[in-house]
């Protein structure tokens, strides 16, 4: 088991700082924010990043996040795409996984407003959802992690629902 510093935790600072801190803190792991690598890559390159993970001994462990993957209707192919390009950057600085995040629970069905949508409906688009991903990310040697959320309003917020 290595301990991971988590990118979310230093907020503002950039991607090089989550880098230099995690190994001068001696962490051996770092879960890298999305937006992070985004900022990062606006003045380097990949190999940049691979370097300066691979000089600071920090293993890139996870993107995080991809998020509110299901119940997208016409906005899922920006949810296929952002999976292919960092499932793409991924496999370029050997990281292998990427954290998927589960959406809201839909609040109508059929065009009707509900309170309590259908728990079967919910574990259908999930399934159909992450296997989409995972034949996306699968070329690419990258997992998908799913990290349910304990808030009332997602979809999935426990292992069972």
């Amino acid at each position: 088991m290595k301990l991971a510093y988590h990118g979310s935790t230093s907020m503002k600072a950039n991607l090089e700082t989550d880098i230099l801190s995690a190994s001068k803190a001696g962490f051996k792991a770092l879960e890298i924010k999305d937006h992070k690598i985004d900022d990062y890559l606006k003045d380097h390159n990949l190999h940049d990043l691979k370097l300066l993970l691979k000089k600071n001994g920090i293993e890139p462990t996870s993107i995080n996040s991809l998020e509110f993957i299901a119940f997208q209707g016409e906005k899922y192919i920006r949810v296929k795409d952002y999976c292919l390009k960092y499932s793409q950057i991924s496999s370029e600085i050997g990281c292998s996984a990427m954290v998927v995040v589960p959406s809201p629970t839909p609040r109508t069905l059929a065009g009707k407003d509900i309170l309590d949508y259908p728990w079967t409906q919910i574990v259908n688009e999930y399934v159909t959802v992450l296997g989409d991903l995972g034949n996306i990310s699968k070329p690419y040697g990258v997992n998908l992690a799913f990290e349910f959320l304990g808030f009332g309003w997602c979809s999935v917020r426990t292992p069972r629902g």
